[in-house]
């Protein structure tokens, strides 16, 4: 009997009407912070992704001498996807008006 109480009550209940409720209720913690979901990439990483912008090479040239974006932690380097999306963006416009 509880049973069919219990199931004729959420029968026309959404996944969305359930997230809302428990949001509205402070029930769950959601971040919306864009630091906290960030994704950091190893050199590697950087060069295996953007294979004709950064080599070895062309990677140290850019933390010495144009402010490129990283995080040391000892040897190890760290890259911020989205610090390195826009130094990519201010790269590229620059090139952009140095063609015009």
């Amino acid at each position: 009997m509880k049973e069919n109480i219990t199931y004729n009550m959420l029968k026309n209940v959404s996944l969305a009407d359930v997230i809302r409720i428990v949001i509205e209720n402070g029930n769950l913690d959601i971040k919306t912070d864009i630091e906290e979901k960030d994704i950091y990439y190893t050199a590697k990483e950087l060069m295996d992704i953007y294979p004709n912008m950064f080599s070895k090479y062309k990677l140290a040239k850019y933390i010495r001498e144009e402010n490129f974006p990283v995080i040391k932690d000892g040897k190890d380097r760290l890259f911020r996807k989205s610090s390195v999306e826009k130094w990519i963006e201010s790269k590229n416009n620059k090139a952009m008006f140095r063609s015009i």
